[in-house]
């Protein structure tokens, strides 16, 4: 991200969005996730709440993630096809206690 934010910047912007709560592990993960992309590209990212905030959604479960994108894929039911739909389609991160963050597709 900015060469000037460390993650622990970018965890504590994430964390006082007034417009999205996402839980300190999301928060976490969303900072590693976009420090390990700039690196990987060799190219300096601009911090951007909002875009990240259009982005990305945390879920509870992998239910709750099904629940929210079953219009795509009705005939999906099973949970472990979903995680296998989900992973083919766009970026998942893992939290603990079973949370996800999904990339918006």
């Amino acid at each position: 991200m900015n060469k000037n934010l460390t993650l622990a910047d970018i965890v504590n912007l994430l964390l006082s969005d007034p417009h999205k709560s996402w839980s300190i592990p999301a928060a976490e993960a969303l900072a590693d996730y976009y420090t390990e992309l700039e690196n990987d590209w060799g190219l300096p990212l601009t911090f951007d709440r909002v875009a990240i905030r259009s982005d990305w959604m945390e879920f509870e479960n992998l239910a709750d993630a099904r629940a929210t994108f079953k219009s795509f894929r009705a005939d999906v039911v099973d949970l472990d096809d979903w995680t296998e739909y989900l992973n083919d389609r766009t970026t998942v991160i893992k939290l603990p206690k079973g949370r996800l963050l999904v990339l918006n597709f």
